[in-house]
């Protein structure tokens, strides 16, 4: 036998008997540890040596061109590989015998899959230069088998399957005793489908899974070529729009027609360092600057669906007279959406101008510095456009913003409509900033002092309260209550605010009643309200209003329905007796209470109604003699009535600004005193609503329309369902109650509040504006008579 290795065989065959240039070789694996055994001719075996490769037979042409041309050709070597022949498994307990084959054996063996070993056999030798091996079917009838074999698919399965349901069907025998497991997809079914729609389809042939077409084919390519867009490089507009697989080129060149024009015409090169040459227009040019109707400045800037911006005061004016826009006459119907590319736009504006006064410093004309003497006082009215602001700056010294003292060297914001007072016992230097039209000045005829020695009064008492507990008077060891009554517009709330800001400097913890239904300083106008005071208040966002005990009343003033107003004062000096008894220190501290501005007629009855409710120790009247000659005569003599002068710095208000005030108290109460907070809007069904939304009070009757025993007063506390139509709820402010039943509405507190800023009848929905996300909760609501349109 010879000994030279397979591929030096392989390597030394040619006509030449030189070696090719290159040769491959590819062996076939094997599997587990047989081995195969190579044939031997009969030649071979005489001789005693075998072979390891056979290799073709060269034709006659083959022999003449090598013998011509002298030079290596391709040749094509098989190795025979022969493997054992498979006797089975035996097992025994004796040594294990190898298997030998004999030569014919073998033979025999390779006969039958010597064809299926021919691609893997095959030992290419490299042409030499300039031929190239070239297969015989040129490739035509490759295939790239990318899908199951039609013979193991899911289709194949379930036809063979349904083949030997049938053929089980038909045979007498049954299949479950023959005990022959035929697969999860060959389970007999004794039950036939009656000839329905879903049995016929059975039957038919296109039941079952179905194969894919082999003529279609459908394939994603992800394209992010970037080629440029022809038709945006020569026209500037592509109809794909951002959707284009090609790249719009924004790039600044020329075409060669428009650079040989520049040097023809001796303009080459002269446009290249222009300031605005790679500047674009953008659509914010298109934006109006001013308002259609007041021609000035935009104040929060509302648009319509035609696409015309208002401010929104100007919008809700014109609404009033007429239902269609002001610029072109469509109907609006009530929809004033915020103009956010406006707004976008002006904060833009007002960036660059801050930007710009950073840069520049502080002009003269912003800014002015007031040295505040002893006991001398600041008064700023804010008249300023709704946009800026103005601040105000304590460099030295010591001040206070109503009770609220003021911190060194830190920058509060104001805006429009504000008024302040800043007063300082011992002298400072204040910094105010922003364009306003009045400016501020100073003033030593304050009534300061006067406020500060009653509250060193209502201290004294705090103390006495405190100190003396074991007296049980009718009062027992309760702080004072106090009430601060007056016409409109001359301090009354200020001054609550300035005693409890020095009872809470003195570690107080007074309860704050508003009576007040117009303004609304504890919730939302149109209800009455306490809230238990721990902390002295922001000077820019006032109390913290955590957790207050709120009524609905549903009107603007007391007198739209005066047995309602009285009955929710009575609860809710009830409910505020209750919580002084279980809050030691707030029984000390006592309560501050402040009242509407209703001084005459059936508004003193109230005022008097609400000191017997709430058993009053001291009603501060100011700057109004009459009412405080006629309560020292009707109050009891433990009331004690004082007159103190109102503030000169007060400034009496028009409906048209309470009615700003207003809608300016009910967007703090959904979007924050400074807009950090972000309600929910969703849409609630008609049906959700149903019996659900109810509004205090029936219309007026006279008494000869009355049923017998019943009065009028009885009709104004009357629950009345409301019709869920455009006119009755759009734009009102609903009360959440607490209650679930009709009997305790009134008078249970309430949860707080939503506003319904959208009535779609057709589809029988309203669109809510809510604090918390929905759903709502699953309790009564109360309508109210208050608006506010949601431009936010």
């Amino acid at each position: 036998m010879s000994d030279t290795p397979p591929l030096e065989a392989a390597q030394a065959t040619g006509s030449s008997g030189q070696p090719p240039n290159c040769s491959f070789f590819r062996a076939r694996k094997r599997k587990g540890q047989m081995r195969g055994r190579v044939r031997q001719n009969s030649s071979d075996s005489e001789s005693g040596s075998a072979p390891p490769v056979q290799n073709r037979p060269a034709s006659s042409e083959d022999e003449s061109a090598s013998e011509d041309d002298g030079q290596p050709q391709s040749a094509v070597v098989r190795i025979d590989r022969h493997r054992r022949r498979f006797r089975g498994l035996k097992g025994g307990t004796g040594s294990t015998k190898k298997v030998r084959l004999d030569a014919a054996d073998a033979v025999d063996s390779d006969e039958d899959d010597r064809q299926a070993r021919q691609q893997h056999d095959l030992v290419h030798v490299t042409f030499e230069a300039g031929q190239t091996p070239v297969n015989a079917d040129q490739n035509a009838t490759a295939t790239n088998e990318m899908d199951t074999d039609l013979s193991r698919d899911a289709r194949a399965i379930e036809e063979r399957a349904r083949q030997t349901r049938a053929a089980l069907a038909e045979s007498a025998t049954n299949p479950l005793e023959d005990k022959v497991y035929r697969g999860m997809n060959q389970y007999a079914k004794f039950i036939e489908k009656r000839d329905s729609a879903a049995g016929s389809a059975s039957k038919m042939s296109a039941s079952g899974p179905q194969r894919a077409p082999s003529n279609v084919r459908a394939s994603v390519r992800w394209d992010y070529a970037p080629d440029i867009c022809k038709d945006f490089k020569e026209t500037g507009f592509c109809g794909f729009g951002d959707s284009c697989k090609f790249m719009h080129d924004r790039s600044d060149y020329k075409f060669g027609w428009q650079l040989e024009r520049e040097m023809k015409d001796g303009t080459y090169g002269q446009d290249d360092h222009e300031d605005n040459k790679y500047e674009i227009s953008s659509d914010d040019e298109d934006l109006p600057f001013k308002c259609y109707l007041c021609r000035e400045s935009f104040n929060q800037p509302v648009v319509t669906k035609c696409k015309h911006y208002f401010c929104e005061k100007c919008a809700l004016d014109n609404y009033r007279k007429s239902q269609r826009c002001a610029a072109c006459g469509v109907q609006t119907h009530g929809v004033f959406n915020p103009a956010k590319d406006v707004i976008a736009k002006l904060e833009q504006l007002k960036k660059t101008e801050a930007s710009k006064t950073e840069n520049s410093g502080d002009s003269d004309d912003d800014r002015s510095i007031f040295q505040l003497e002893q006991d001398e006082e600041l008064r700023i009215e804010v008249d300023c456009p709704k946009n800026e602001v103005v601040t105000v700056e304590l460099r030295t010294g010591m001040a206070e913003i109503f009770g609220t003292e003021m911190v060194p060297n830190n920058q509060y914001r104001f805006h429009t409509g504000a008024k302040i007072a800043i007063f300082t016992f011992q002298g400072c230097t204040i910094v105010v900033r922003g364009k306003m039209d009045i400016q501020p000045y100073t003033s030593k005829e304050t009534p300061m002092i006067m406020y500060l020695n009653a509250h060193a009064a209502l201290e004294d008492m705090r103390k006495a309260a405190e100190n003396d507990t074991a007296n049980q008077k009718e009062n027992g060891n309760r702080g004072p209550v106090v009430m601060v009554v007056g016409p409109s517009d001359v301090g009354k709330s200020t001054l609550c605010r300035l005693l409890a800001n020095y009872a809470v400097r003195m570690g107080r913890r007074p309860i704050s009643v508003d009576l007040d239904v117009g303004q609304g300083a504890i919730s939302v106008p149109g209800s009455i309200g306490a809230i238990l005071i721990e902390r002295p208040a922001s000077i820019e966002e006032g109390f913290s209003q955590n957790a207050p005990l709120v009524y609905h009343y549903g009107h603007k003033t007391p007198g739209h329905n005066s047995p309602l107003y009285n009955r929710l004062v009575s609860r809710m000096a009830d409910v505020v007796r209750e919580r002084l008894s279980a809050n030691k220190k707030s029984e000390a501290s006592g309560v501050i209470i402040n009242t509407c501005g209703w001084v005459r007629g059936e508004g003193y009855n109230q005022i008097k109604h609400t000191a017997q409710a709430f058993e009053v120790d001291v009603i501060i009247v100011l700057d109004q003699e009459r009412v405080y000659n006629d309560l020292v005569r009707d109050m009891p003599s433990f009331v004690k009535v004082i007159w103190l002068p109102k503030s000169g710095g007060v400034v009496e208000r028009s409906t048209e600004q309470r009615q700003i005030a207003r809608d300016q108290r009910v967007k703090q109460y959904f979007y924050g005193p400074t807009g950090n907070l972000f309600p929910h809007s969703f849409e609630v069904r008609f049906s959700e609503l149903k019996e659900k939304i109810y509004k205090i009070g029936a219309p007026a009757l006279p008494d000869s329309c009355m049923p017998l025993g019943m009065k009028s007063e009885d009709n104004q506390t009357k629950l009345v369902a409301v019709q869920l139509t455009t006119r009755d709820l759009l734009n009102h402010v609903v009360s959440v109650s607490f209650a679930s039943a009709t009997e305790d509405l009134i008078m249970t507190n309430i949860a707080g509040f939503i506003c319904i800023t959208d009535v779609n009848m057709d589809e029988q929905k309203v669109t809510i504006l809510s604090p918390q996300p929905r759903p709502l909760p699953d309790t009564l609501l109360l309508l109210s008579d208050i608006q506010y349109v949601d431009s936010s």
